[in-house]
């Protein structure tokens, strides 16, 4: 269903004409800068400068659009142009950033998704210009090293990790259910736009003392500045659904309201699955985002998103025919600000509320549950010298879930408290180091601990570096477990990261990573078992359990050999085993691929303004259990083939700007095995597939900018 469900695409770029845009680029000394990128932004218009700093290329985009410079040891230049079809003449002139460029960065354990910060590997519109995920940022993120190719399940993989080890942050808030929900066998795509995001952080390992309660990994999201000029933005795709979304800006405040309608049905009838879809997925969304610039510097932010869903299937399982529904509710809402206090200190300060409501079952079985969590959090900044700066602060999350089982009920409720202090130290431009610690304290399980943090880098040359990292890190047992027993610890993961980087802005990125896991205190027991221990008054579920996840994380890309290409390859070797859960041994986990390889490679063609991509993803056989083997999680699957294919068209339609996407997920039709379910004799086995092979889409997005402004 990942990747069925529609593209959320509100993609704010401008209408075609025919416009000649000329310049020159200098320096703060007037000197010729050759060789910059020069481009318009979210369009494949643009050139470089050539030896004398000048440049020119011609566009056929009308209305307002943005002129970006970029070229290293130079702070990028961004320019807002009218194109009226009238030649355009620029003067202009770049500050150097030089100081930055050379200061060494922190990079163990993170990939910056930002086109802000030094160490960009993707932008904003990699992601939905990634083959495969179609515009998914956690299918996109599949294309880096570090996370598995996991086929049947929703969530995120990382380095050894299970899906429940990745948090998703938004503008420093905590979102609890960021995946639609769960349906047996069939993963589902993440709920929000890549294009809501300045930014992505995703962090492998090894992160900031700020964030807890994610045993492998963490992914940040900033949320994007809204656009000062009003627009409109229709995206439409035949056999999937339509969305709408106004912007406008009142004052100092700026408002985007939208709404998105999806049905399948009509979808799965061309292109058949494999599970009877009685009730095809069928959802209607709205969000809301507001922002609100004060005068003193400040910046509030409201962020909601509503969704509601419905789904019902049957399908022929191993053990007979089995069937499963599902009508999902889901709202998260955060608000934050973010002030200065004189010229020293920086504030912060969010509240969040997570709801999600599960009414499901199968033909005889309903298991309901519905989770809420409220947030609090505030946090303090101040440079404390002109190397040095001090962050602090503390959160507070209040949980109260509730599940059902037929005619048994159990909750989860109460405090989940932290508080956090961290140093970002320079020593000169060559040595940087972070030092930090976490203290948690949980009610529901009555536990308490303290996560050290430490980070450390070193600059080897102009364009090398090496960064070193450790950390604690502490989670506390899923819901599983926690809704029948709460007499259980923290789950605990130490991290150990060797890092190096070297990097040609805009050209070229290699990175190497070796890594180390260790983790203790996970429980072991089987989170479905109805087993009642009578003389404990407990299910015997305990903090028993160990393992480890060792490896190395290869990454390469090049933005510059090949004329008007850009592509990149990730691999990823791991070595994990774990005895956890129900697992009557250490062995390697079914989500677990020892190598995962990911080519991709992007070619814009500037005549017809288009651009085409492709992905290939392999990755090596899972492990899983088979009944009449001696051993346990000694068999594997066959190897995973997924080559990808995008074709993006940009132009006009009533005078609009239009962008045209079509894509096809899976082109060989490659049929891959992710596991097995076993009967309950052993004799005979069903295999764990896709839901449907092949799957094509295409959109058509249009974005209508409005002259008038609001009063």
């Amino acid at each position: 269903m990942r990747y069925l469900l529609c593209l959320f695409l509100f993609i704010n770029l401008h209408a075609f004409g025919q416009t000649k845009i000329t310049g020159i680029v200098t320096d703060e000394k007037d000197h010729a800068v050759a060789y910059a990128n020069v481009y318009l932004e979210n369009i494949y218009d643009g050139s470089a400068t050539n030896e004398s700093g000048e440049f020119h290329f011609t566009t056929k985009a009308t209305g307002k659009v943005q002129l970006v410079i970029s070229y290293v040891g130079f702070e990028n230049y961004s320019k807002s142009l009218t194109l009226e079809g009238k030649p355009i003449q620029l003067d202009i002139k770049l500050e150097s950033n030089s100081s930055e460029l050379e200061a060494v960065e922190i990079t163990a354990g993170s990939f910056e998704v930002s086109d802000k910060k030094q160490s960009v590997v993707l932008k904003p519109l990699d992601v939905v210009q990634t083959p495969g995920a179609q515009a998914d940022i956690y299918a996109a993120l599949q294309s880096l090293p570090g996370a598995q190719q996991v086929g049947n399940e929703s969530g995120l993989f990382v380095r050894g990790g299970t899906a429940s080890e990745t948090k998703t942050i938004i503008d420093g808030m905590l979102v609890n259910k960021p995946f639609f929900s769960d349906v047996p066998d069939i993963p589902q795509r993440g709920r929000f736009s890549p294009f809501l995001f300045s930014g992505v952080a995703f962090s492998t390992g090894g992160y900031s003392a700020e964030y807890g309660q994610a045993l492998s990994s963490v992914l940040i999201l900033d949320s994007e500045k809204l656009p000062e000029t009003p627009s409109t933005n229709i995206g439409i795709m035949p056999l999937l659904g339509a969305n709408i979304t106004h912007n406008r800006t009142i004052g100092n405040l700026a408002v985007s309201g939208g709404l998105r309608y999806n049905n399948l049905k009509p979808y799965f009838s061309i292109n058949k699955q494999r599970v009877d879809w009685d009730k095809a997925p069928e959802a209607l969304g709205s969000s809301l985002v507001m922002q609100k610039k004060g005068k003193s510097g400040s910046m509030a932010k409201l962020f909601v998103n509503y969704d509601q869903s419905e789904i019902k299937l049957s399908y022929d399982g191993v053990d007979g025919d089995e069937s499963f529904y599902n009508k999902n509710k889901n709202l998260y809402a955060s608000a934050s600000v973010v002030f200065p206090i004189g010229n020293d200190w920086a504030l912060y300060s969010g509240l969040s509320f997570n709801y999600n409501d599960d009414d499901m079952g199968t033909a005889v079985d309903v298991f309901p549950a519905t989770e809420r969590m409220v947030m609090g959090k505030l946090t303090a900044e101040r440079e404390l010298f002109n190397n040095m700066n001090l962050k602090f602060g503390g959160e507070i999350q209040h949980q109260n879930d509730e599940f059902q089982f037929n005619q048994y009920f159990t909750s989860i409720k109460g405090n989940y408290e932290s508080l956090f202090a961290e140093s970002n130290i320079h020593f000169g431009k060559k040595l940087a180091l972070r030092a930090g610690a976490r203290l948690e304290n949980n009610q529901i399980i009555q536990k308490s601990n303290l996560a050290p943090r430490l980070s450390m880098a070193y600059k080897t040359g102009r364009k090398t570096q090496v960064s070193l990292a450790y950390g604690k890190f502490y989670q506390q047992p899923e819901s599983d477990f926690l809704r029948k027993q709460s007499s259980l610890n923290f789950e605990n993961a130490s991290h150990y990261i060797a890092n190096f980087q070297w990097m040609e802005e805009n050209s070229y990125t290699f990175r190497s990573e070796f890594y180390y896991k260790e983790y203790d205190n996970l429980v072991l027991g089987d989170p479905y078992s109805s087993a009642f221990n009578y003389e404990t008054m407990s299910f015997d579920y305990y903090n028993g359990g160990n393992g480890y996840a060792k490896g190395i994380d290869l990454f390469w890309r090049d933005e510059k050999t090949i004329r008007n290409s850009d592509y990149w390859i990730s691999y990823s070797y791991i070595d994990s085993k774990r005895l956890f859960r129900d697992f009557p041994t250490k062995a390697t986990p079914n989500f677990i691929a020892e190598h995962t390889l990911n080519v991709v490679y992007r070619y814009t063609i500037p005549v017809i303004s288009s651009r085409v991509s492709a992905r290939y993803a392999f990755a090596t056989g899972r492990p899983y259990d088979n009944p009449s083997s001696e051993a346990f999680m000694d068999s594997k699957t066959p190897n995973y083939h997924n080559l990808s294919a995008d074709f993006s068209y940009l132009t006009s339609l009533g005078g609009h700007f239009t962008v045209c996407v079509f894509s096809i997920n899976n082109i060989l039709n490659t049929d891959n095995i992710f596991g097995y379910d076993y009967a309950t004799d052993g004799t005979t086995r069903r295999p764990k597939q896709a839901a449907g092979l092949r799957s094509i889409f295409f959109g058509v997005f249009i974005s209508m900018e409005h002259t008038k402004k609001s009063n």
